[in-house]
């Protein structure tokens, strides 16, 4: 028997679509209508070109395994790193009431405010991509952060928006894979 919950009832996956397939037939209508030119917004069908083509040039694997790489070597930095200080914070007072304060401020820092610092500290080979992944975005050769980029300054809208969408669907893969993992474990985390 399961708890209240525990697992994902098939309709409520199902009313998770209703968002993601408003957005796509919204997109469609306005692309269809002419309310926005090809290089602003393409329709759909075009995203769905790019990732044919970038398939067939052997691209988008490359992109999607190393930004994949990077994802999950910061994850497992990161998680350590905080599951340690988590830990003190957690069981010693004295610790935490040092720490905390420091740490709420830190943590109301934008992300993107520490990719230049962490570039100027770690150079702009892999150590900032992996850091904070949006240093990906900077003088980078490989990657999903690259290929936003690099379709932004050719002009490819097209490749912009399945780089965006292809982050969105690896997010929501790894948040689901995440989620799966907690409901398997042998605990109640809550």
């Amino acid at each position: 028997m399961t708890t209240p919950g525990r697992w994902v009832r098939p309709w409520s996956f199902a009313a998770g679509l209703v968002v993601p397939l408003a957005a796509l037939a919204a997109w469609q209508v306005a692309t269809g209508a002419g309310w926005f030119t090809a290089s602003q917004l393409p329709p759909p069908a075009a995203v769905l070109a790019a990732v044919g083509e970038l398939i067939r040039r052997g691209e988008l694997w490359q992109h999607v395994a190393i930004s994949g790489q990077r994802v999950l070597l910061g994850f497992a930095g990161g998680a350590s790193a905080g599951l340690v200080l988590g830990a003190l914070v957690g069981l010693y007072a004295p610790v935490r009431t040092l720490l905390a304060p420091s740490i709420a401020a830190l943590r109301a820092v934008p992300s993107l405010a520490w990719v230049p610092l962490l570039v100027l500290w770690l150079g702009i080979a892999e150590g900032p991509k992996i850091v904070l992944v949006a240093a990906e975005l900077i003088a980078s050769s490989m990657g999903l952060g690259f290929l936003l980029i690099d379709s932004q300054n050719t002009g490819r809208t097209d490749i912009l928006l399945l780089s965006i969408l292809l982050l969105a669907l690896l997010g929501k893969a790894a948040d689901m894979l995440l989620g799966l993992a907690v409901r398997a474990a042998p605990f109640d985390p809550r």
